[in-house]
């Protein structure tokens, strides 16, 4: 089946624009020299790895690509495509191994504060330039902590919980 060998490249974020264009949030930081020879990607779609063609690939920073996917000309298309996986035949990407977490793997854990126990349930990673952040819903109100490995003091994946270090004064920020 076409794009069984092919690796996780990242997750669409969010539409771009009103003409079709999509964010690619890259989980391998593939090189500008590996994105022009993809003529094509494998974006999943109800468990299967559907091959859509490149149109034009933007990229605008280290970690996240415009794109323009042919037959895809339209802002509500575009939107049927948002938070789904992407994944490419990059030979240059190593795959994941099973136990390796990408960073949207962490929606739906619930993040506790050392100091102040249970924060909420992460209901989406947003992934800006070197500051991926947790978006948390707690009480009808949004929270944005960034991830920090230096702050994560553990996360138990049986349990879906995160403990992590969070700075003095952030949470109160949102109350």
């Amino acid at each position: 089946m076409p794009g069984d060998k092919s690796y996780f490249l990242g997750t669409i974020r969010k539409t771009y624009g009103i003409n079709g264009e999509v964010v690619i949030a890259f989980d391998n930081n593939p090189t500008e020299e590996e994105l022009k020879e993809l003529e094509s990607v494998f974006i999943e779609i109800d468990g299967q790895r559907i091959p859509f063609f490149i149109s034009e690939f933007k990229k605008v920073n280290i970690g996240s690509a415009i794109t323009k996917l042919e037959l895809v000309n339209t802002l509500d298309e575009a939107k049927g495509l948002v938070n789904r996986r992407i994944y490419a035949d990059l030979p240059g990407l190593a795959p994941r191994e099973k136990n390796e977490m990408d960073l949207s793997d962490l929606s739906g854990f619930t993040l506790f504060g050392i100091k102040e126990g249970e924060i909420g349930t992460i209901v989406e990673i947003l992934i800006y330039p070197e500051n991926p952040v947790m978006r948390i819903m707690k009480g009808g109100k949004e929270i944005l902590i960034p991830i920090n490995d230096d702050l994560i003091e553990s996360i138990n994946m049986e349990q879906r919980q995160i403990i992590m270090s969070i700075p003095e004064g952030l949470i109160s920020l949102f109350e």
